[in-house]
């Protein structure tokens, strides 16, 4: 799903994977907000896919 995400919307980076593959934070008797996912993982995932020569870092940024 990463890549289709890549493929979709562009350049994307760590920050804008975490927007989209967060979700509901549940906080106990406090109303739910959202909350990002983790940029380990959105970070370790990219650098897999760099690694299998699927993705490549754009050179402005």
């Amino acid at each position: 799903s990463t890549v289709r995400h890549l493929y979709l919307r562009g350049g994307v980076g760590v920050g804008s994977m975490t927007k989209i593959y967060g979700g509901r934070k549940r906080n106990g008797v406090c109303p739910s907000h959202f909350s990002v996912g983790s940029k380990n993982v959105a970070r370790k995932v990219l650098q897999a896919l760099e690694g299998l020569k699927m993705v490549e870092k754009d050179p402005n940024g």
